[in-house]
């Protein structure tokens, strides 16, 4: 089996022009990687996750100048720089004949998002007193939700750390947490979040005639789940094809569509914990005094587990050999060490824009935007990469119009890729599973607004439409 390229908090930043990558080459792959390395000054930050890997220097490091990209995170404070293991270049990995299997719990690199959490979680001593503050200042709504996630709390604390230079900016990004989060418990509620995979019919229709081109699609290295978007919604006959079922919606039936694909995302990325053994929620207790507030809302929402339950759990919430790993060498005591883990909560997003029309999309300019908006308000940390293939060099007024209703942090990890976008995308993701209609070799049968058919991981539930 291909050995997995580990990065810590890898968060890729392509700085070429867009009109360079779209006249790229489709046989320039390693050339297209190199120049985007020498882009940028910054140099990689690795951990090490296992004496299973190879340490030898020499070779990993011709092998990273020819084939990684400079990653980036504007929440890496880690300065604990160790070689990265030897993988194939993606040219490689896109000729590979060798039998492929479904990966395993120990082939799946640790997730970034749970190692953050353990390593660096309230390293400003400001993440857990702002998640206690908002357990009790909203523990009333949250009590009115249904099996409430407390991941949710964290991903709005880590979200908005941005808005916090200092630590004298305490109160404005207390404020800004607040308004988001507030804003949340609003939209959980009008968007039926809790109900709307069991009661799929929007405005009378089926959910499936407001996703046509999304659909779930294996996942990344390190188990993200990957929602691909064929560009149906942007291309030239889009008004007529695609949008007028969504034009018909009043806002809080497109906040339904919205959450539809949210609560799908959150139901896929719990069964793939599930399936390599990863926390299916926070885990464990701190000693930062956030566990009282937790056990408070617990008991409000029902979510509050028996002695055998929380033996299963316990039993199930055990870290898998890759966490195990990367845990073990945290052997010193900061102030950003967690005594809690988490599992996967974020997930890819792919984007296709071959058929991408600038002025079909302006002119339902208002219908992206609310969508673009709205999504980013309500799932801060939610996203580890968004991929943009195919863009044209018109995408570029586009991208800047997007960009003043999009998170910070999802902007920077926005990866825009013109046709050779392949030796990209397997950086972080295996061929297998890609779709065969971007250039996979994926063997599922894809499933708008679902996972696909044959997929080894899947829902509990089964949906009206299948």
């Amino acid at each position: 089996l291909i050995q997995l390229q580990v990065f810590y908090m890898a968060a890729l930043e392509i700085q070429e022009p867009i009109d360079e990558l779209v006249t790229a080459p489709r046989d320039s792959a390693v050339s297209s990687t190199k120049s985007t390395k020498s882009s940028s000054p910054r140099k990689s930050k690795t951990f090490r996750l296992g004496s299973r890997f190879k340490r030898n220097s020499k070779k990993q490091a011709a092998v990273s100048s020819a084939t990684s990209t400079t990653t980036t995170n504007n929440n890496n404070n880690n300065n604990d720089t160790q070689p990265s293991p030897s993988v194939p270049t993606p040219t490689q990995v896109l000729q590979s004949n060798e039998p492929w299997t479904f990966p395993t719990a120990s082939q799946i690199v640790t997730p970034p998002e749970s190692f953050e959490f353990s390593k660096w979680y309230n390293f400003d001593e400001m993440d857990s007193k702002i998640e206690a503050h908002l357990l009790h200042k909203f523990a009333h709504e949250i009590a009115a939700l249904h099996k409430f996630k407390l991941e949710v709390i964290v991903r709005f604390v880590i979200g908005y750390r941005h808005t916090a230079k200092t630590s004298h900016d305490y109160e404005k990004r207390v404020s800004a947490t607040e308004q988001s989060f507030a804003a949340y418990l609003e939209w959980h509620q009008l968007s039926r979040f809790a109900s709307i995979l069991e009661q799929p019919i929007i405005n009378k229709l089926q959910v499936h005639d407001y996703m046509v081109g999304s659909f779930v699609y294996g996942h990344d290295k390190y188990g993200h789940p990957l929602l691909w978007d064929d560009g149906a919604k942007f291309t030239k006959n889009a008004a007529a094809d695609t949008l007028p079922v969504h034009k018909q919606l009043n806002v809080e039936q497109m906040d339904q569509v919205l959450g539809y694909s949210m609560r799908l995302l959150q139901e896929v990325k719990s069964a793939t914990n599930r399936f390599y053994g990863f926390p299916v929620s926070i885990a464990a207790e701190d000693p930062n005094g956030v566990h009282g507030a937790t056990e408070e809302v617990k008991q409000a929402t029902g979510d509050a587990e028996t002695e055998e339950e929380e033996e299963k759990t316990a039993a199930a919430a055990a870290p898998p050999v890759a966490m195990t790993r990367s845990m073990s060498a945290m052997s010193d005591t900061k102030k950003g060490d967690n005594y809690r883990q988490i599992g996967i909560y974020r997930h890819c997003l792919i984007f296709d824009l071959k058929t991408f029309n600038s002025k079909s999309v302006l002119k339902e300019r208002k219908l992206h935007e609310y969508y673009t908006k709205r999504g980013s308000l309500i799932g801060p940390d939610v996203v580890h990469r968004v991929y943009v293939i195919n863009a044209p060099k018109v995408f570029q007024g586009v991208w800047k119009l997007l960009k003043k209703f999009l998170h910070p942090n999802t902007i920077q990890k926005t990866i825009i890729l013109g046709n050779n976008y392949l030796p990209h995308l397997t950086q972080e993701i295996d061929i297998h599973m890609i779709p065969p209609q971007f250039g996979g070799k994926g063997e599922w049968i894809p499933q708008y607004a679902d996972l696909p058919k044959g997929f080894p991981i899947q829902l509990s539930h089964s949906h009206p439409q299948q």
